[in-house]
């Protein structure tokens, strides 16, 4: 099941700068560009988010683990 999830143009979700994967430890702002449930059952879901890498570059490391950008 893919489900592509409207959001709204101006969409903007913080960076806390505790993320495991990055050296980064500042906040930022990360402008959402997309996002798409790839996959969802009663135990387990996928729910990607694209973003401007021009507010974060791949070379900043994965944000998936930060606890701001999270909540």
């Amino acid at each position: 099941m893919r489900i592509n999830v409207k959001i709204p143009e101006d969409l903007v979700f913080k960076f806390g700068g505790g993320s495991l994967w990055s050296s980064i430890k500042e906040q930022r702002d990360i402008r959402i560009t997309g996002m798409l449930i790839r996959y969802i059952d009663s135990d387990f879901g996928e729910l990607r988010v694209y973003f401007d890498t021009d507010d974060w570059p791949e070379t900043n490391g994965l944000i998936y683990t930060d606890y701001l950008f999270c909540q």
